[in-house]
């Protein structure tokens, strides 16, 4: 009996052992990701000076590296960093309006309901396929993509569906990480705005 109650009491400390390592993993992780977030702002900061594209909307998007990393380890999009972005966004909108230039704030609002609206609908109609946390970060998305032309937002909605729905059958997923598609390609629309969307009539800046 003394063993038993011996071998619980090692198999209790095991265990405790790993609980504890595992929650003293999460600072290091989160140290990490932001790092990572520094390292992707500054190097979309000096993407937006090279191409000329606005670099308001995409230091917006910037913000979101941080819960796209977060959504690939653990399926969620944290609060605080799309609270993060939209704040950034918003602050840079005031800052243009002060100099004189802002960009029209129908075309954010449109950006923002044309990429989220489908998202939120389909969260609606079944909330396991489509987290809210994706919903509410392509409002943010949106509203980014509006700041050059609010139908960016399609676009970017459209290639990030088609390239998570490749990746997750190529590899035979059940479920997949929506968020980093919705963040990846509302850069890449961003930075190809101006090259593949320039014939356009794009005309909501």
């Amino acid at each position: 009996m003394s063993s038993g109650v011996a071998d619980q009491a090692n198999d209790g400390s095991k265990r405790a052992g790993r609980s504890t390592r595992s929650s003293t993993a999460r600072p290091g992780d989160a140290v990490e990701i932001e790092n990572r977030a520094l390292l992707g702002a500054l190097a979309v900061a000096g993407i937006a000076v090279a191409t000329g594209v606005a670099p308001a909307p995409l230091l917006a998007v910037a913000v979101l590296v941080p819960a796209a990393l977060v959504d690939l380890r653990e399926r969620r999009l944290p609060d605080r960093w799309v609270l993060g972005s939209a704040t950034v966004l918003t602050a840079l909108w005031a800052i243009a309006a002060l100099v004189g230039d802002p960009p029209v704030v129908a075309s954010l609002i449109a950006g923002a309901l044309i990429m989220a609206g489908p998202l939120l609908a389909l969260h609606l109609l079944s909330p396991r396929a489509m987290g809210f946390g994706d919903v509410k970060a392509s409002v943010v998305l949106g509203a980014a993509l509006g700041w050059i032309d609010w139908r960016l937002g399609l676009v970017a909605l459209s290639i990030a569906a088609a390239v998570a729905a490749t990746v997750g059958i190529a590899r035979r997923l059940d479920t997949i990480a929506f968020g980093p598609f919705l963040v990846a390609a509302t850069a890449l629309t961003l930075l190809a705005s101006d090259t593949y969307f320039a014939p356009l009539p794009i005309g909501a800046r």
